[in-house]
């Protein structure tokens, strides 16, 4: 199978966490600011409103494929297999599973117990999926 756009493993894991990040952000952003005022006029409030959810839904896409992007190429061995060693190491890593344990757990926390600061929360755990997810991705396919 022939690499598209010739991304490095490296490349692809920062994309993948750059694709979180955006997904994360606009939830964020979502959740963090009060709902527009009707009295915005038209434009304006289409774009308060539907240009978050937008960059939302562009965000979880381009994070579903750079993982599938990702699993795919561990799977056909696309990248040499010390570079997958390495970042396999990298995510089994005791600092690595405790930040993605307490961005999960405090996720869950925050919104449970503070309602009003669940724009912190959606974001603790879109991030910690990412992080879970990425770490998954090296242990689902044999090296």
């Amino acid at each position: 199978m022939e690499r598209r756009f010739h991304l490095s493993l490296g490349q692809t894991v920062v994309l993948y966490f750059a694709c979180g990040l955006l997904a994360a952000g606009s939830a964020l952003f979502i959740f963090s600011y009060p709902p527009p005022d009707q009295n915005l006029g038209g434009l304006a409030f289409a774009l308060r409103t539907i240009l978050p959810f937008a960059t939302l839904a562009i965000g979880v896409v381009l994070w579903l494929q750079t993982g599938n992007r990702l699993k795919k190429g561990i799977a056909d061995a696309l990248w040499p297999r010390d570079e997958v060693v390495s970042f396999r190491s990298s995510f089994d890593s005791t600092p690595w599973r405790t930040s993605v344990g307490v961005m999960i757990v405090s996720s869950c926390i925050v919104m449970l117990t503070a309602p009003h600061h669940r724009d912190a929360g959606w974001f603790l755990l879109i991030l910690g999926q990412t992080m879970l997810y990425l770490q998954s991705s090296f242990h689902q396919t044999a090296i």
